[in-house]
């Protein structure tokens, strides 16, 4: 009966390992994905053209 506890503690702690991965790299995402358009917003505005995207 222990070793089946332990197992599943293992797979619980896996699983939340894998979900907080999952989050970090979302976020990471949201992260880049904005910076990424507003250094091409200020590299638009450098070049006087005016994009919103």
């Amino acid at each position: 009966m222990h070793k089946i506890k332990k197992y599943a503690d293992k797979r619980t702690a896996y699983n939340n390992t894998v979900e907080v991965i999952r989050f970090y790299i979302s976020e990471y995402r949201k992260f880049l994905i904005k910076n990424f358009i507003e250094y091409r917003r200020e590299k638009a505005a450098q070049w006087g053209v005016i994009t919103d995207g």
